[in-house]
């Protein structure tokens, strides 16, 4: 007898009404409990507590690492197609690692087993890398067999060298794409789904408060996260990147509302996206602005940081 193959889609788009919002973050604080805790709990991993990181540009680490943000857990290094693997000796990547900070470095490019080895063999001490191929391939359209055989290799590699305890691997999903688009995002998973092997360490998500939402409930945001972290046996997921722009109202208390209701759910590390872009819209430019720019929200983020000092040395 074959197991039913169920999908349950949930919107929450608009919910705010608080006996709801409890009763389903209960749920899934109690499904996180009983089908998310893997049977070898992650190391790094203290439930409710999220590690919380920074993703600020190379350029800006003094203003937000430094000066306003002190005390991220993590930072995240990005190199474009063409660029390879990140360097320990690039710019970014010694900005953080000189503060402490541990590295999450994400790539574009496929790459051999000698310069993933290398990579993982330059790891600094007291520094952990979280490494992710090809950072939202959905998107991008990227082959499901080269993504599934890259992070086989990068398994491989990480597997057989004296730092694993130090490497992470984790590959990240546009969260916005799995729950609006009609897109097969379980093609990226990094599990074989013929054979159920898992090649990655854990799951993570880019999540962002959608600009044509008045208000996107945490426990909508964090939904989907949890059902595909399920889904495909992980014991443990992140947040990528949260972000929310400086035009939604309310913002400051938004980003603790998801890391508390993220926490309780089992995510164990949450990276604030801390930067700027501009894009076009009908033809004309227009600034997007996720940086904590107001009091309201730079004072929420720093009461998110200090939840790295209640961790364990």
């Amino acid at each position: 007898m074959t197991e039913p193959n169920l999908k349950i889609t949930l919107d929450f788009t608009g919910v705010d009404q608080p006996a709801l919002r409890a009763a389903f973050r209960k749920a899934i604080r109690d499904h996180a409990v009983t089908v998310l805790s893997p049977a070898d709990p992650s190391p790094i991993a203290v439930p409710g507590v999220p590690r919380i990181g920074l993703s600020a540009k190379a350029s800006e680490y003094k203003t937000w690492h430094d000066d306003k943000l002190p005390g991220a857990d993590f930072g995240r290094v990005f190199s474009a197609p063409g660029e390879g693997l990140p360097s320990w000796s690039s710019l970014a990547v010694k900005g953080l690692t000189a503060r402490g900070i541990n590295v999450w470095a994400s790539a574009k490019d496929r790459a051999s087993a000698v310069s993933y080895t290398r990579m993982f063999d330059g790891i600094p001490a007291g520094v952990d890398l979280t490494f992710t191929h090809h950072h939202e391939p959905i998107a991008d359209g990227v082959d499901p067999d080269d993504y599934l055989a890259e992070y086989k290799l990068i398994r491989e590699v990480a597997d057989d060298h004296p730092n694993r305890d130090r490497i992470h691997i984790f590959p990240v999903l546009e969260a916005h794409a799995m729950r609006f688009k009609d897109l097969d995002w379980r093609s990226y998973t990094a599990v074989d789904n013929r054979t159920g092997a898992q090649y990655a360490d854990g799951i993570a998500f880019d999540s962002y408060w959608r600009e044509d939402l008045d208000y996107e409930a945490p426990e909508s945001l964090i939904g989907m996260p949890v059902l595909a972290a399920s889904e495909f046996g992980y014991g443990r997921w992140r947040l990528a990147e949260l972000g929310a722009t400086t035009t939604r109202k309310g913002r400051a208390l938004w980003f603790r509302e998801v890391v508390d209701a993220a926490g309780a759910a089992g995510c164990e590390a949450i990276g604030l996206w801390c930067s700027r872009k501009t894009i076009k819209v009908k033809g004309k430019p227009v600034e997007l602005d996720y940086r904590p720019v107001d009091e309201q929200t730079l004072a929420a983020w720093r009461a998110l940081l200090d939840l790295n000092q209640q961790r364990p040395a």
